[in-house]
């Protein structure tokens, strides 16, 4: 399960019944299959309050907002990936009815950890069926795709949808991918701090221009041209203390996956917000953090599924990434 938070609010999103909930965290981990996110109130939000003290001290309120992820997992090929997709398509269409208030998608390739190589495409095709949910990506791997196509193709998925869409950018950790788009995992960072940045400013002044080492572009338009900012609903996942310091920088959110004890979590976040309060001279957009739950009525069947199948999880973490 995971948490994303956003301008104004906690989010969780994930597939979870009501019911008692466990959770389970690996020693070394990665990303996630059902994930829950926090972000911004909402009429439509069903879920609780929570209280959070701003920087003046002063108590504000927040509504969490429950959304869920689809991921398109194969697991040693149980099942083949047709009837994989069937059935994730097929809970992503319960998503609206039942009450979702977003659907989010990630990128991976090669393998049978994630099944989804065009996360854009996957949130395009939930735009059109769907009205009002939210459309997250997380994340779109920068380092993996000309930038310029990936502008492109956030302003035309933002075009149809209305505005719903959630910009998460990431960087890439898989060795396998990086060999399989012919691109050098040493030059990762560099790629992704010219992507992001050409890929930001240009979709809000309408146009791609940039000379770096990595990334030279020609001043191109946008079209169609971006309609309203992504200030305020972009993220990028970020696993080193490095990372804090560019994703402040770039002015985003954080995404965190849940890979290191939480203490150094919270050291690294403080590291994040005080960097950003210095670079832009503001509060940083509420955390994103990844995250697995199982719910279940039943306490102790909620705690025995997790270990079983978040898990379960954890150990196709471990071969994606080549960690054992």
């Amino acid at each position: 399960m995971q948490r994303n938070a956003s301008t104004s609010g906690p989010t969780l999103v994930g597939r979870s019944p009501s019911g008692s909930c466990s959770r389970w965290n690996a020693p070394t981990a990665s990303f996630g299959a059902r994930r829950s996110t926090r972000r911004s109130t909402s009429r439509r939000s069903s879920a609780a309050c929570t209280s959070w003290r701003a920087s003046n001290g002063t108590r504000r309120r927040r509504i969490m907002r429950v959304g869920m992820t689809v991921v398109f997992q194969n697991p040693h090929d149980v099942q083949s990936d047709h009837a994989v997709y069937g059935d994730e398509l097929r809970l992503a269409d319960l998503a609206e009815p039942l009450g979702f208030d977003s659907i989010w998608g990630v990128e991976h390739h090669f393998t049978d950890y994630t099944m989804c190589p065009d996360v854009l495409e996957f949130l395009t095709y939930m735009a059109g069926r769907t009205r009002h949910v939210q459309l997250g990506s997380m994340v779109v791997v920068l380092p993996w795709h000309d930038p310029i196509r990936v502008a492109e193709q956030v302003s035309m998925l933002d075009t149809m949808s209305g505005g719903r869409l959630v910009f998460g950018i990431g960087r890439g950790l898989g060795r396998v991918e990086f060999e399989g788009f012919r691109v050098s995992m040493e030059e990762s960072r560099g790629r992704f701090i010219e992507s992001a940045e050409m890929i930001l400013r240009g979709l809000e002044q309408g146009y791609c221009e940039y000379d770096g080492t990595f990334v030279k572009q020609p001043r191109k338009a946008i079209r169609p041209r971006p309609s309203r900012t992504f200030k305020g609903r972009t993220y990028a996942a970020a696993v080193s203390p490095e990372s804090m310091r560019i994703m402040a920088e770039l002015g985003v959110g954080i995404l965190i996956i849940p890979q290191k004890p939480w203490d150094i979590v919270r050291e690294e976040l403080a590291q994040y917000r005080a960097a950003y309060r210095e670079v832009n001279g503001a509060d940083p957009l509420p955390t994103v953090c990844a995250g697995w739950t199982f719910c279940d009525p039943d306490a102790g069947r909620a705690r025995e599924m997790a270990v079983r199948y978040i898990g379960g999880y954890w150990d196709s973490v471990l071969r994606h990434y080549e960690l054992t």
